[in-house]
């Protein structure tokens, strides 16, 4: 394993830096395969709607998929992600 040392950067940024290096943020088309790994991991999209007690409806989980909605509170616990709205000023 190799280390890096950084002397001149401050000790506040170092841990700024390390907890983003934890969270990964993800853009829309990865989120999408996230929620499609799980749903060949539950067998079907039926399948898993049905794990999580049916909190929604397979129309609504389509439309996600396909980018018509995004995806709500319920299939985001299911596969461990929270949103999060960034924006940033531009030139």
């Amino acid at each position: 394993m190799l280390l890096y040392a950084y002397p001149l950067i401050s000790a506040s940024f170092c841990c700024t830096f390390s907890r983003q290096m934890r969270e990964k943020l993800l853009t829309n088309k990865e989120l999408i395969a996230e929620i499609r790994a799980a749903i060949k991991r539950a067998g079907s999209q039926k399948a898993f709607i049905e794990q999580l007690g049916n909190p929604f409806s397979e129309q609504y989980l389509s439309d996600v998929l396909n980018g018509r909605r995004d995806p709500g509170q319920a299939i985001l616990d299911a596969i461990g992600y929270t949103k999060e709205v960034r924006y940033r000023k531009g030139n």
